[in-house]
């Protein structure tokens, strides 16, 4: 779990380094993945989940906030 939880921060965080969103971003990935960034990002702040999507290749809908 811990492993896996690094992966998902660490890919969050270049994604962020790399891309600047205005206000909305939208993440599509494979299921454990998607579920893992979207409870991370549920715990620390930053963005809104406006339309969630845990399936594989699901659309899930983030608002920075």
């Amino acid at each position: 779990w811990w492993v896996a939880q690094r992966r998902v921060i660490k890919a969050w965080n270049t994604m962020l380094e790399q891309w600047s969103p205005s206000t909305r971003a939208v993440v599509v990935a494979h299921r454990a993945f998607i579920w893992m960034t979207l409870r991370y990002l549920q715990r620390h702040g930053g963005w809104r989940i406006i339309r969630r999507s845990t399936d594989n290749t699901g659309i899930s809908e983030l608002e920075s906030i």
